[in-house]
């Protein structure tokens, strides 16, 4: 290759921890992170101070408030990966992989449309899996080619 590509940095949220160090004390822990919540089928939730960050997260942006919970999701597990001071921004690209997608405003929008409510025009650019990607490297500021590709079979 002439010019080397590599992977620098890992970052995650879920219901282990938001932070590479609660993540490994979790695994640590050898507890389960499954619940059983009203509806009876198990679950593994984040934590609270996670969904208390995502909720700070919509607050301090305004554009924020309209996005899906897994862009949300992901731009937190972004700003991890910089808080730690090792990656430049400088010739950075973003390659995210999801199973879904931004599912969470697809499943209302298709909702209201079932119950013959007005479809919202943020349907199309929130819900598809270019949208995650794009609004990562927007809020981190990056230069370099934003990816996104479906992990749903893998």
């Amino acid at each position: 290759m002439q010019e080397p590509i590599s992977i620098r940095a890992i970052s995650s949220i879920s219901a282990l921890g938001p932070t590479t160090q609660e993540v490994w004390n979790s695994y640590l822990s050898k507890s389960a992170f499954f619940q059983k919540p009203n509806a009876g089928k198990w679950v593994s939730k984040i934590t609270l101070e996670t969904e208390r960050i995502l909720e700070q997260l919509q607050q301090d942006n305004h554009s924020y408030k309209n996005l899906d919970r897994t862009t949300l999701l992901a731009i937190l597990s972004t700003r991890n990966l910089f808080a730690k001071g090792a990656l430049p921004k400088k010739n950075l690209g973003i390659n995210i992989g999801s199973s879904r997608g931004a599912t969470q405003l697809f499943e209302k929008y298709y909702s209201d449309f079932q119950q013959g409510k007005k479809i919202s025009a943020f349907t199309s650019p929130t819900t598809t899996l270019g949208n995650i990607s794009s609004w990562v490297a927007q809020d981190i500021a990056v230069d370099g080619v934003t990816i996104d590709h479906s992990v749903t079979c893998s």
